[in-house]
């Protein structure tokens, strides 16, 4: 439960607002190695989760020219990074063992082979209290409970 611990004692931190765990197959050792980053700020979440154009264009914009005129980063870009985004299964495992369970982990196993339903559209709707119209969107196809 070494895991456990680590979590616990980064989530008593009060300014620690955001964890995310990934692993590394590519760091220099023989098996993969996994990795914390800590963030003390949930806009920091937003940022970990953007899609990998996103990244590129954020490592773009950012990265300094190295003196030797080389590539600043070797083996990092956005592709790499969303491989980032799904936790290792087994610090996921011992996460969602926690009692209470953790609300994000109703999500895990989700059934892949569902239909998904992709028939919406936008309309304007007047809310009835206060006369003001909004853009809603709405289903065009009835979609079962529990969907």
């Amino acid at each position: 439960a070494r895991r456990e611990q680590f979590f616990r004692l980064l989530e008593s931190e009060l300014s620690a607002a955001a964890m995310f765990v990934y692993e590394e197959a590519h760091s220099g050792f023989i098996e993969p190695r996994s990795f914390l980053v800590a963030c003390k700020s949930m806009g920091c979440r937003q940022r970990w989760s953007a899609g990998a154009e996103s990244i590129d264009f954020n490592i773009y914009e950012r990265i300094v020219q190295t003196v030797s005129e080389g590539p600043a980063l070797v083996n990092y870009d956005g592709s790499t990074h969303a491989s980032y985004s799904t936790p290792p299964r087994a610090w996921e495992t011992v996460y969602c063992r926690r009692e209470p369970q953790p609300f994000e982990c109703t999500y895990r196993n989700l059934d892949v082979n569902i239909d998904i339903y992709y028939d919406f559209e936008k309309r304007n709707a007047t809310d009835p209290n206060t006369g003001k119209i909004s853009s809603k969107v709405f289903a065009k196809v009835v979609i079962p409970k529990g969907s």
